[in-house]
């Protein structure tokens, strides 16, 4: 999720601890300071090129980039990054979402590119969904809001929740065998390639829960509008794992807002509901609905958020698809036995798009 700042874009400060500078965009004239700002982007992303690590330095200047051009310059890096890494035929696109032939893939593409929104017939099976509400009910868990990053895990009290959002410890989520089927599965690989115009980079999975914890949306808990911005392009896939109506915190999307924001709505700060409804009519902002297994790709470049929940709780899985690995500092997700036979030939076999995984034979 994205940074949380001032309301006002010349008096917000951010973390600039690699290649950041001390000049503030108020001195200079917009030229110049994009010129700035783009000369830090180039010395972060030369850094990331020769290391293959990412600063947070780097995520904040693509961030200031984003504002400034109103997203032009990420299309624009978006389409070297094509040149770089082509779109490659992965060895089947046979997954959750379907039989997916490249018509098909095309076509979701096409409704991804227009709306920033697709949504899918097909459902993750009734068991899986069962299994993984198993295993969350049971999985560590970091509590939002809290006052530390790295707080103590805990694991989730439906009859007791402590905060809005209980999210689900990273590395016990990718030793969870379903999670490595739907990491490995190449129907989601291909319609992810199909948006992005290049070879995914596959950067992990995230669950959560939310709670009826606050009784008003909860900023942290990303109960507010927003967009994101952690990586040049990507695209988000989304699986509910238990029923999810208006009283039960239905992610919520501007359609078409992904494309080119208006300037106004462009400071790095949550927006409520007004605000939005300022800029784009009633009839765009969708909330979604649906049962266990509902699946929806959707690319938060756009305005989206978790409703409040009026009552019970929600678990949510998320996959995540960027077109290269530049952007906010991820830490390695370390695979250990075992591992689905599924996902660890698809990470042999496709090095770049798993990058970010690393498989230790105990």
């Amino acid at each position: 999720m994205g940074v949380i700042a001032s309301s006002s874009v010349g008096r917000a400060r951010e973390r600039r601890p690699f290649a950041a500078g001390s000049v503030k965009s108020r001195k200079y004239p917009k030229p110049i300071w994009a010129l700035i700002v783009l000369g830090r982007f180039l010395r972060c992303y030369g850094h990331f090129l020769r290391t293959g690590r990412n600063t947070p330095g780097g995520q904040a200047e693509m961030r200031r980039l984003f504002r400034l051009t109103r997203g032009r310059f990420n299309d624009a890096c978006a389409r070297l990054e094509r040149l770089a890494h082509p779109p490659r035929r992965f060895s089947s696109s046979t997954g959750v979402l379907g039989d997916l032939p490249p018509r098909s893939a095309n076509q979701i593409a096409g409704v991804l590119r227009r709306d920033g929104l697709c949504r899918f017939e097909t459902r993750l099976s009734p068991d899986v969904c069962r299994r993984l509400r198993r295993f969350a009910e049971q999985a560590p868990c970091r509590v939002h809001p809290s006052p530390s990053s790295d707080g103590p895990l805990v694991i989730f009290d439906p009859n007791n929740p402590a905060g809005t959002r209980y999210q689900v410890d990273v590395q016990s989520l990718h030793q969870n065998g379903d999670v490595q089927q739907l990491i490995a599965d190449t129907s989601l690989l291909a319609m992810a390639q199909d948006y992005l115009g290049a070879q995914p980079a596959c950067l992990g999975a995230e669950m959560w829960w939310s709670t009826a914890f606050a009784d008003q949306p909860c900023s942290e808990s990303a109960q507010l509008f927003h967009f994101d911005m952690s990586q040049l392009k990507f695209l988000k896939v989304f699986i509910y794992l238990t029923d999810v109506d208006e009283h039960q915190g239905a992610h919520t999307f501007v359609i078409g807002s992904h494309r080119r924001p208006p300037r106004t709505l462009l400071a790095d700060r949550r927006y409520d509901d007004d605000e939005i409804l300022r800029h784009y009519p009633a009839e765009r902002i969708v909330p979604i609905y649906g049962a266990a297994g509902s699946i929806f790709a959707e690319d938060t470049r756009g305005f989206h958020k978790g409703s409040a929940l009026q009552h019970g709780h929600r678990l949510i899985l998320q996959l995540l698809y960027a077109i290269n690995h530049f952007g906010e500092p991820l830490e390695p997700i370390r695979l250990n036995n075992p591992v689905r036979p599924e996902c660890l030939r698809m990470i042999q076999r496709y090095p770049y798009v798993y990058r970010r995984f690393q498989y230790t034979q105990a």
